[in-house]
């Protein structure tokens, strides 16, 4: 549900956020996009802190997870303000890991809305990005879970309980399932039959693939 942001007296607004992209304005100016998890997706314009040695630079540079404080001028925020809870930092000794990072936040920058809650968008981001920066899993295997996982967050989570062939709950343990994407599921290989003409549609993926899309949309 959208909601206004809110401000205290002094117009300040103070938000946890993770820096998803900077834009040089000019030689002392950036333009930062921020997603917040009560306020969505934020531009922020921050002066004067392009000069590295600024310490109000500190935390602006993106990977960098924040408290931070806005300050609303009209229908426009301005940084004033921040205090670095999770740096990112060792994403950057990767190429592979630092290109995923770089299309994580490019994403949810696409897919966050301003004015929204996006806790789950934002949440998915942070475990991401430690998943990256720790190399917890190979960089293409994370990648198919964030894109299999914003999915889900963002509505469009593909049904692993029920077969789209007869509706009846999915057989486990098959060799071969095939894949709808018109219908969001899945359907075993017994049941191909069912599927009539609609199987020539389908992507016909190993049982681990059906297992590991289930463990991901059902996993926390």
């Amino acid at each position: 549900m959208d909601k206004s942001i809110g401000t205290d007296e002094s117009g300040v607004i103070v938000t946890d956020g993770l820096v998803l992209r900077e834009i040089t304005l000019n030689e002392n100016d950036r333009l930062l996009t921020v997603l917040t998890g009560e306020h969505g997706r934020m531009t922020v314009l921050a002066r004067g802190v392009k000069n590295l040695t600024s310490k109000r630079a500190y935390g602006l540079t993106p990977f960098s997870y924040s408290t931070f404080e806005f300050e609303k001028k009209g229908e426009k925020l301005r940084f004033h303000d921040s205090n670095v809870k999770k740096s990112f930092f060792d994403i950057n000794d990767s190429v592979e890991g630092f290109a995923l990072a770089s299309y994580i936040c490019e994403a949810a920058g696409e897919c966050a809305m301003e004015n929204n809650d996006e806790s789950e968008l934002l949440r998915l981001c942070l475990n991401m990005l430690f998943s990256v920066e720790n190399k917890l899993k190979p960089v293409h295997i994370l990648k198919a879970v964030f894109e299999l996982k914003a999915a889900c967050v963002l509505g469009f989570m593909p049904d692993t309980e029920y077969s789209i062939a007869t509706g009846r709950s999915l057989a486990k343990g098959e060799k071969r399932y095939a894949f709808s994407l018109e219908e969001g599921g899945f359907a075993p290989e017994s049941e191909f039959e069912n599927l009539g003409e609609a199987l020539a549609n389908c992507i016909i993926v190993p049982g681990s693939v059906c297992n590991a899309v289930h463990h991901v949309v059902t996993s926390d």
